[in-house]
């Protein structure tokens, strides 16, 4: 439904235009060294140059902001699929001169997805509307952090790696680039040595709100109160500890309490021997190396690839064929290492890696604060801690628009 609050004009559209393709950066909490990213638009393919990228799922993401028209008849909306558009001339309009310009009507062109005055025109414009994006989960290749702090700064480990979507049908393409994190100082933050661990036996843990249940305020069947919950996963399926802020936590039971999921994903390796898969594999991990393998001196090599738990000999490699022997170790429980004669080597490679991992499913309800009128509550964003071990994961709950649907 397309509705202009100053005129009688409703229209029923459909709003599905092509064209408006981007990437946008989440505040989504997320352990190092982990960040989350939101792709708005239609798109047929997405790569990523380094690191991996895994889908989360889809959410919706409700616009409400103000557009202006500068001495001209049109604006377009940045989203180019949306619902539920609402549009309204905010104050007076204006001509170049300082005029009020009277009898605006405002439309909605959906072909060009744009707003659109009968009068040209200096006007604000409220608009409100539904739209979606594809929420995705980035893990930088590279690393490890220093266990030790360094005497003197030095750039992140990780690799600056950049998101690509394309839409075939229209050629429209967008791009960001995605610039790594600094490492924790390991003397203040305890987790750092968790994050890419040599030798590790804890899991590294993880906690992700289940996309088929997401925060939102509900109604009872039963009694018709309000009430507000969200699902969520804990990865792997371990015996955490688990602690609130607000708000109660409760693991699930029956044939939900947990799960296995099986996981595609694509490893780069960009000057790097070893990445991590996104989750922690229940079982065995397959592997492929999906085309050549070059090393950091531009040598194509004949190259093998790791899972976890292998043993591996770490050298330091001063040129293409000569190295200094440092150790042997395991990878960890979800990296993947690339060997040359069972050496791990930086190189240049794409790996495809397949596996299954497992899932414990909590349900968190929100703490009530107080009723804002008789239709609607509001309540307290959540902070959820797993922890285990050395191995901790947080996620931060909350609901964007309180009350009952």
């Amino acid at each position: 439904m397309s509705e202009a609050l100053n005129t009688s004009l409703q229209t029923q559209l459909s709003t599905d235009v092509s064209g408006t393709l981007f990437w946008e950066s989440d505040n989504k909490e997320a352990a190092f060294p982990l960040k989350y990213y939101r792709l708005y638009g239609d798109y047929t393919k997405k790569y990523n140059t380094s690191g991996s990228l895994t889908l989360v799922g889809t959410e919706d993401d409700d616009i409400d902001t103000y557009l202006t028209l500068i001495n001209s008849r049109q604006v377009s909306l940045r989203h180019a699929n949306h619902t539920g558009l609402i549009y309204s001339l905010t104050g007076s309009a204006y001509d170049i001169e300082g005029n009020i310009v009277y009898g605006v009507i405002l439309t909605f062109n959906a072909i060009e997805n744009a707003i659109e005055s009968n009068k040209e025109c200096i006007a604000v414009i409220h608009v409100k509307y539904t739209t979606e994006y594809d929420l995705f989960k980035f893990r930088f290749a590279g690393g490890p952090c220093p266990k030790v702090k360094p005497t003197e700064p030095k750039p992140s480990p990780y690799n600056t790696a950049v998101l690509i979507a394309l839409n075939e049908p229209t050629a429209n393409i967008s791009t960001t680039t995605v610039t790594p994190p600094e490492c924790p100082d390991p003397e203040e933050d305890e987790n750092v040595a968790t994050v890419r661990r040599k030798d590790a036996e804890q899991p590294a843990l993880q906690l992700e709100v289940d996309p088929k249940r997401p925060p939102k305020a509900r109604k009872s069947k039963v009694s018709g109160k309000l009430y507000a919950d969200c699902d969520l996963k804990l990865y792997p399926d371990v015996n955490a500890s688990m602690a609130v802020n607000l708000g109660t936590l409760s693991q699930s039971s029956g044939g939900n309490a947990s799960g296995v999921e099986v996981i595609k994903e694509t490893l780069d390796f960009s000057g790097s021997a070893t990445s991590q898969l996104g989750y922690q594999p229940l079982n065995g991990v397959a592997l492929e190396i999906k085309g050549d393998v070059t090393d950091q001196w531009g040598n194509k090599v004949s190259a093998d690839v790791r899972a976890p738990g292998e043993r591996v000999t770490v050298v330091e490699w001063t040129n293409a064929h000569t190295y200094k022997y440092e150790g042997s170790r395991n990878l960890g429980p979800d990296e993947i290492g690339i060997v040359v004669n069972n050496k791990l080597k930086p190189v240049f490679a794409v790996v495809i890696a397949t596996y299954t991992t497992s899932f414990k499913r909590y349900r968190y309800e929100f703490n009530y604060i107080g009723d804002v009128n008789l239709e609607t509550k509001v309540f307290d964003p959540g902070f959820i801690i797993a922890h285990l071990g050395e191995a901790s994961a947080t996620q931060r709950v909350d609901i964007e628009e309180d009350g009952s649907k």
